[in-house]
């Protein structure tokens, strides 16, 4: 179940985050926390107070995930796609196209 309520966190995070930041380094971010919520069952199933690393594994690989997708938020990555939208603008005014409707 606590895999259930990680989830509406962790997957628009990884999504965003392998869209605006980097795609390889969501990836591998996303198997981290894999590897936590293993860890977190291995030793839930052991003892319940077993379970700490797994989940600190877990909830930091969530955190990163998740500060990497707010970044774009505010505007401190500099993505390709925003790189992409510079350079299309820059080509058309260098066209002449007009910046401005008229």
């Amino acid at each position: 179940m606590n895999t259930l309520e990680w989830m509406p966190v962790v997957l628009p995070a990884l999504w965003l985050f392998a869209v605006y930041v980097s795609d390889w380094l969501a990836a591998s971010i996303g198997l981290v926390w894999i590897a936590g919520r293993i860890l977190y069952l291995i030793g839930y199933s052991r003892a319940a107070e077993k379970r700490g690393p797994g989940f600190g594994i877990q909830a930091l690989a969530g955190l990163v995930l998740l500060l990497g997708a707010l970044r774009l938020k505010t505007g401190l990555t500099g993505h390709r796609a925003v790189s992409a939208k510079r350079r299309h603008h820059s080509q058309s005014t260098q066209e002449g196209a007009p910046t401005r409707p008229p």
